[in-house]
């Protein structure tokens, strides 16, 4: 939101988890790159992971 789009930039694969804080945890044991912390927008908790080939991935949890 209020953000400029740029062709390609605007699409993020996002999968949501019953429990952020796990995969949260696992993603810090494997060292893997967290380009957005673990923030909460709206009713969500939301992070930003890249992936081992270099796709940035969103993983969002229910706050309730």
């Amino acid at each position: 939101m209020n953000e400029s789009k740029t062709w390609g930039n605007n699409c993020l694969p996002s999968f949501e988890v019953r429990d952020i804080t796990v995969y949260q945890k696992k993603l810090e044991k494997l060292n893997c790159p967290i380009v957005f912390p673990l923030t909460i927008i709206g009713e969500n908790k939301v992070l930003e992971l890249t992936d081992s080939e270099g796709n940035n991935i969103e993983i969002t949890c229910p706050l309730k």
